[in-house]
């Protein structure tokens, strides 16, 4: 399993592309 850390300004603009990996089973934090 894969974890990544994304900023807040990135998850607003790479909503649909984070939202995909996390389908995919990857985990991503916000920070």
């Amino acid at each position: 399993m894969t974890r990544s850390v994304v900023g807040v300004h990135e998850a607003k603009t790479q909503l649909s592309r984070l939202l995909g990996r996390v389908e995919a089973g990857e985990e991503i934090d916000l920070a």
